[in-house]
């Protein structure tokens, strides 16, 4: 929510997130899940610091700018850019290339090539579905956009993404994956010792019900099942079991919260939940968790599995 104060807008922060969610997918372990976290809110703090640098250009440049990456999804023109902010196509043309160097095509070209990126990567959108997302009249005008900038068509590039994802991770570690579970957090072994019975907590509970339960919640995400998830949270065991294997460990109780966080998120999108809703979302709740003691978190990690359920039930209902 912060950075959406500070000017970015909502499309370029679900941009981040679909590059954040693409990479989470491939992590192997706790360690490399909170390194992506920290990545990706170091890059919404990169965003801020260039949205700043904006401050430099004039204002009918920050407009120019402003406007075609709020309507980078329709089949924008340099002359209707011009047009809606009041100014002539040649007088756009001149003042942006002196004050940037490039010119306001290049700058379309660019932005709608960054975000056709992004959603490729997200492996959650089909590439029918992006150029129509991004305002092509067709997918072979769409291809020969991409392949033209890039000399790859959007499928190529999509496969060989995966590809080096894939060498990249079969180099690094060799183990086997991490199953989609915050509670196989019991599984890391990079935490104090104090912590050891934490994690060995964790463990049991995990291979005797943990995981079931969790994958049951996400369930109930995906189709807006609110009612059962709200019975399921607040059973008294429930709540008990959680507010016991957590009361003496505040760092894995935050652990926890931001390893679940995405998942919630992601059963969200696939709910029906717009990218943008889901990552403003997502981005509220990182916020509230930081500094949080383990009552807050265990809070916090109940209200998120209800809201984004919520979300999805309002898609359903409208």
């Amino acid at each position: 929510m912060t950075a959406i104060q500070e000017g970015i807008s909502e499309r370029e922060i679900s941009g981040v997130f679909l590059q954040y969610q693409y990479h989470l997918r491939k992590a192997e372990s706790v360690k490399k899940i909170l390194e992506l976290s920290a990545a990706f809110h170091l890059q919404l703090v990169d965003s801020v610091s260039a949205h700043r640098l904006e401050d430099k250009y004039s204002p009918m440049v920050q407009r120019c700018r402003a406007y075609i990456r709020e309507h980078i999804s329709e089949p924008i023109t340099v002359a209707s850019v011009a047009s809606a902010i009041g100014y002539s196509r040649s007088y756009l043309s001149h003042v942006y290339r002196g004050e940037t160097g490039d010119t306001v095509y290049c700058f379309i070209q660019q932005e709608k090539l960054d975000l056709a990126k992004q959603y490729l990567l997200s492996f959650s959108y089909s590439v029918t579905e992006i150029w129509k997302e991004l305002g092509f009249c067709s997918q072979s005008h769409f291809t020969t956009f991409f392949k033209n900038l890039t000399g790859q068509t959007p499928t190529e590039f999509r496969q060989y993404s995966q590809t080096a994802e894939t060498v990249n991770a079969s180099e690094i570690n060799t183990a086997e994956a991490m199953p989609p579970s915050y509670m196989w957090l019991a599984a890391e072994n990079d935490v104090s010792e104090e912590h050891q019975k934490t994690l060995n907590d964790l463990n049991d509970y995990a291979e005797n019900i943990g995981y079931k339960q969790e994958s049951y919640f996400l369930y109930c995400v995906k189709k807006g099942r609110v009612r059962e998830l709200e019975m399921e949270l607040d059973d008294p065991q429930f709540v008990k079991t959680m507010s016991t294997l957590f009361e003496n460990s505040r760092t894995l109780a935050y652990r926890t919260f931001i390893f679940m966080l995405p998942q919630i998120h992601s059963a969200a999108v696939d709910g029906g939940v717009s990218m943008k809703s889901a990552s403003q979302l997502y981005t509220d709740f990182f916020e509230r968790a930081h500094g949080a003691d383990v009552p807050e978190l265990l809070r916090l990690n109940r209200e998120a599995f209800i809201e984004f359920a919520t979300r999805v039930a309002n898609e359903y209902i409208t």
